[in-house]
């Protein structure tokens, strides 16, 4: 019994030392390289209105070149991480497209001016089937 109980206080101590070991071979690994800089990411808020001032729900805000963004709310506010030399995208239906690159600022309030293009017809069928209006076989009202 009591050379076991021995053997175990070898073997703790034996993985102690190479945990030390490895800690600090470790740390120095990592000194002896130069430090990798990130650009942090900052959340950008900020309220998207029209030319009357009144706030746009859902417009679409979007990092350019990036599968991220998210859509303002009833108030017209939005929020999204982005970093400084981003490219924010705001568009909406009946509006002209914006860009607005991101510097040192948090806050980013944008006005969208509306577009004089509307669109002239819309069809929609069952399943995603494509086809032109002229080309439907039935009438619609």
């Amino acid at each position: 019994m009591r050379k076991i109980s021995m053997s175990y206080r070898v073997l703790f101590c034996l993985l102690g030392i190479q945990a030390l070991f490895l800690a600090q071979a470790g740390a120095q690994s990592l000194t002896a390289h130069s430090p990798v800089q990130l650009s942090p990411r900052t959340l950008i808020v900020g309220t998207v209105t029209g030319t009357d001032g009144k706030p746009l729900q859902d417009v679409s805000v979007m990092v350019k070149g990036a599968k991220k963004g998210t859509f303002t709310n009833s108030s017209g506010a939005f929020a999204i991480n982005a970093k400084s030399g981003d490219v924010l995208v705001f568009s909406s239906i009946g509006f002209k497209q914006q860009e607005v690159t991101v510097g040192n600022e948090t806050t980013i309030n944008v006005t969208l001016v509306s577009s004089n293009t509307q669109m002239t017809e819309v069809v929609v069928t069952a399943l995603g089937i494509k086809k032109q209006a002229r080309s439907l076989g039935y009438s619609t009202t």
